[in-house]
Formats: structure tokens, sequence, C-alpha cells
């Protein structure tokens, strides 16, 4: 709240924006191929969901993760600098997505993922 992190996101001149934008459309992809891994191979096709039968979705979603938190960190430094872009990413990652996917089954997590991205591109300009 401090830090204005939503405010600043979304009209910061600061904040990178093409970077911003990248590291989102990482996130959708992400949110994407973890709904459909878990709700389609997952509970309409039966299909055992590990690493062994989906590499090749395993090590997607890594890399789109890693190109994801490294446009987050890029678009925010300009702002906040070394120190407090990683907190707040530190912040995000554990204090909210963690705990999501801790305490709520994945039908409910992918409703919030849609619902929130949906929202969050509609402030984003």
């Amino acid at each position: 709240h401090r830090m204005s992190v939503f405010h600043n996101i979304v009209k910061s001149p600061q904040v990178d924006h093409q970077w911003f934008k990248v590291g989102l459309a990482a996130s959708i992809a992400v949110s994407m191929i973890k709904a459909y891994m878990e709700l389609y191979e997952g509970k309409i096709r039966k299909q055992k969901v590990q690493y062994q039968n989906y590499r090749s979705c395993t090590h997607a979603v890594m890399l789109l993760i890693l190109l994801a938190s490294i446009a987050f960190h890029k678009s925010l430094w300009g702002l906040y600098g070394g120190m407090k872009t990683m907190f707040i990413m530190f912040l995000f990652g554990f204090g909210i997505l963690l705990q999501l996917c801790l305490f709520l089954p994945t039908s409910v997590q992918n409703g919030i993922a849609f619902i929130g991205l949906t929202f969050f591109l509609q402030q984003y300009q």
C-alpha cells in the first residue's frame, strides 16, 4: 500500500510497460497451460498428470515462468530499484500466489486466474 504498486504499474511512466506486457503475456500463457493440463488432461481425459507424461509442457511452463519473472523485474526495476523490486516480487509470489495454490482447489485457482487476469488486462493500458 505504501509503495502504490498497482497505481504505479498502471500509470507511472517510470515503469517499462513493454516489458510488463511481456510478463503479463507469459503469465497468461502459464495460466492457460495450467488450466489445460489440470482440467482437460487430468479431469476430462482422466490422464495422470505427471512429469514423465508431459515433459514438454513442464519445460514450457518453466521457461514461461522464467520469462515472466525476468520481464516483471525489468519493468519495475526503473521505478523501484533492485531491492524493492525483489521485495515486491517476493511478496506477490509467496504472499499471494503460493497461498492461493496451497489453500484452493485447482478449479477455483483457474477461475481466480481468469477473473484476475481479465480484470487486470482491462485496467492496464
